[in-house]
């Protein structure tokens, strides 16, 4: 069964050249390792199975997702600064 994380802990902020592994991604995005598999973030292997991202790529495809939601909501987008 998936853990829950608490909509009351406080996102962690990492700078964009922060390498982070998949469990750390997935509570970022307080979402699961499985679905931050299936969101196509690029990434990079150490070894055969540690798979690793930048902070940058994993913010770059959450504005990504957002823009997309939006568009397809019919909301206007405003990219972030």
């Amino acid at each position: 069964m998936p853990r829950r994380i608490s909509p009351d802990i406080p996102v962690r902020a990492y700078p964009p050249e922060a390498v982070l592994e998949l469990p750390h991604v997935a509570e970022w995005m307080r979402s699961s390792e499985d679905s931050v598999d299936r969101m196509d973030i690029p990434c990079f292997y150490i070894g055969t199975k540690s798979k690793r991202f930048l902070a940058k790529h994993v913010l770059a495809r959450i504005e990504e997702l957002v823009e997309q939601a939006q568009r397809e909501a019919g909301l206007p987008f405003k990219k972030s600064a």
